[in-house]
């Protein structure tokens, strides 16, 4: 996780409450595309990604729903995992 705290543009949020899936946003010069990943008894069940307008909308709302109840993750809690 380190080295991904360490890639520029990239932040990451930590959330008490567990959720079901895991949720991505990708922006390109050209493109943005955004997916999830579902979750099940600490195993993959399935994967999703899209690039439709509509699409991005819903994940970026619901990023932002999740984003609000997070915390920031910072670099002496990286350092604790």
């Amino acid at each position: 996780m380190k080295e991904l705290y360490e890639v520029e543009n990239v932040k990451i949020y930590s959330i008490s409450d567990p959720v079901p899936y895991s949720l991505w946003i990708a922006e390109t010069p050209s493109n943005t595309q955004g997916g999830f990943v579902v979750h099940l008894d600490g195993a993959v069940k399935g994967i999703l990604s899209n690039d439709s307008p509509q699409a991005i909308d819903w994940m970026e709302m619901s990023y932002d729903k999740i984003q609000e109840g997070g915390k920031l993750v910072n670099e002496s809690t990286i350092q604790n995992i």
